[in-house]
């Protein structure tokens, strides 16, 4: 198969890539850098070619296509600014018309990164046929460009829109819970501030969603909404503690230095039940995997 990827270079970008060329697939990697894209992806790869662009209505679909192909679309601007409405204003336009043009131009199989905070506040272990309610730009962002999507009635497109939970693992965003411990880690700390951690999340490390995400791809059905997690919760603390056992590090906890995220619900994770059926042979974590 060849797979076009859309937002090459992220951080969940880079193990896609790697993912798909591990399981003997072409790939056209979508570039805004390409002297970037160089140091962060495995350029020297024969079945890997870089396509920069300077944005999405230059790409032709003709011109990306070779025959038996797929994109995996997991571009997106402004990651990690959940409450900014620029989510919207920067994204949903711009991406809906690209996919289109995509659809339009004969690349039907379909892969986008969706996110669980479409869900909004639910709690507990979350279905795919939950009633969604984001409470933030972001997730309205995510839910309203698959929405757009489904309303296109497309016979030919075989949609996978992945919700991904809370991935983890090299080139994550410095803020995120992992990244700081480690940098104080680093830095020789004597204390990590952090909320309570009582909060239950479910984490999945990039590795596997990047493989799980090329699986995806591979199926040619219009799967729609797709659960990308562990199928399990585990509390913030407990990640923490785990991380700092397997450094074996010498840190202490300030718990409750920060607030609980209000746009969040206090504890969900992902059912994957809709994932086992549907994504045959799709790996799941057993443990933390620093």
């Amino acid at each position: 198969m060849h797979i076009v990827v859309s937002g090459a270079t992220g951080f969940i970008g880079r193990s896609v890539v790697r993912a798909a060329l591990a399981r003997g697939h072409a790939v056209s990697a979508l570039v805004r850098d390409a002297a970037v894209a160089k140091d962060l992806l495995p350029a020297g790869d024969q079945n890997l070619a870089l396509v920069p662009f300077g944005s999405f209505a230059e790409l032709d679909a003709a011109r990306l296509r070779r025959g038996d192909d797929a994109l995996i679309h997991l571009a997106w601007t402004g990651v990690g600014k959940y409450s900014d409405p620029q989510n919207l204003i920067l994204n949903l336009e711009p991406q809906f018309l690209f996919l289109k043009a995509m659809m339009d131009g004969g690349i039907s199989n379909i892969t986008v990164a969706g996110s669980c905070l479409e869900y909004g506040l639910i709690e507990g272990a979350v279905r795919e046929d939950a009633c969604t309610r984001p409470v933030t730009y972001y997730g309205l962002a995510k839910h309203g460009l698959c929405r757009m999507l489904d309303l296109l009635q497309n016979p030919a497109l075989q949609l996978k829109w992945l919700r991904c939970f809370y991935v983890y693992g090299p080139g994550q965003r410095p803020q995120a819970v992992l990244p700081q411990l480690l940098a104080a880690i680093r830095r020789g700390d004597a204390v990590f501030n952090m909320s309570k951690g009582e909060q239950v999340r479910d984490f999945i490390h990039v590795d596997t969603l990047a493989f799980n995400t090329v699986l995806a791809a591979e199926v040619r059905e219009n799967l729609g909404a797709v659960n990308m997690g562990s199928g399990k919760g585990t509390r913030v603390i407990d990640l923490v503690n785990e991380t700092i056992t397997a450094m074996n590090a010498k840190i202490g906890l300030n718990p409750g230095y920060y607030p609980y995220p209000a746009y969040e619900p206090f504890a969900f994770w992902a059912d994957t039940e809709k994932l086992k059926a549907t994504i045959k042979g799709a790996k799941f974590d057993e443990k933390i995997m620093l």
